[in-house]
């Protein structure tokens, strides 16, 4: 039996990633702070597909907290060919209006534990044998600068390009790489950082948390190594190439500004 690790499993892109391994048979470890929303889906996995599932309540944002989870999983390590790396969050709102701690758990948990736990399971898994997947996810932010949520925006294009870097590194091995960068989507992500999209979601542009993991996690087995879920998204994503940064940089900025959310 195969064992798939989901970081920030416990909603959203999470939580709907591990729903869908879970019809494949995977055995699932589920990572994320709500010990109670991760015991509540493995009991609802165990129920429907009688799977082993193991719950790991960690706050990856907090120091040393990968190295933690690490050291969890232990010798179940062996057992795991796939590691998707969900977990993250951002904030909108002007650079110095957020406090500090605010920023270094985003960098954290973003950046800091999403590469090591890719070097960490790269280092056991490159010269598999056997079929193995690494999904990183990145963001359609990756692909320009993004004024009121600047940090963020810089994390994800850190993910999107550390990701590119491994996959062409690791190109002849069994160990496949991929990057999923969706746009807005239906999840928790809004309200944890104060963006609304109530326009957008009226209009059909935003989808719900289920078709974006499909998504993520059929493009991640075909070995597409950068996978933007939508035509939208993608064409987007493709215009910043085509047009002057200082336009780019001023249109998000105007964008962000209309979608932040008003303080209560």
């Amino acid at each position: 039996m195969t064992t798939a690790i989901v970081t920030g499993a416990s909603s959203g892109i999470g939580k709907e990633m591990a729903l869908y391994l879970a019809t494949k048979g995977y055995e699932l470890i589920l990572v994320a702070r709500s010990e109670d929303r991760l015991d509540k889906l493995k009991a609802a996995i165990h129920a429907r597909y009688g799977l082993n599932v193991i719950v790991i309540p960690c706050d990856l944002g907090a120091s040393g907290g990968a190295a933690k989870l690490i050291a969890a999983i232990g010798e179940r390590w062996q057992q795991v060919n796939i590691l998707v790396n969900n977990a993250g969050f951002g904030k909108a709102g002007l650079f110095t209006d957020i406090d500090w701690p605010v920023y270094h758990q985003m960098i954290e948990l973003n950046i800091s534990a999403l590469t090591e736990l890719s070097h960490h399971f790269v280092k056991l898994k490159k010269d598999s044998e056997q079929p193995c997947y690494l999904l990183n996810v990145a963001s359609t932010a990756a692909f320009q600068a993004g004024p009121l949520m600047s940090v963020y925006y810089a994390s994800k294009a850190y993910v999107l390009h550390f990701t590119e870097g491994l996959a062409e590194e690791l190109r002849q091995s069994k160990l496949k790489v991929s990057a999923l960068c969706p746009g807005p989507t239906l999840s928790g992500f809004q309200d944890e950082a104060e963006i609304n999209v109530d326009t957008l979601s009226k209009l059909g542009l935003v989808p719900g948390a289920r078709p974006v993991a499909i998504y993520g996690i059929d493009q991640m087995f075909a070995g597409k190594v950068v996978a933007i879920q939508g035509w939208v998204n993608a064409l987007i994503a493709f215009s910043v190439r085509l047009l002057p940064r200082v336009f780019i940089r001023r249109l998000i900025y105007l964008v962000s500004k209309n979608f932040k959310r008003d303080s209560d």
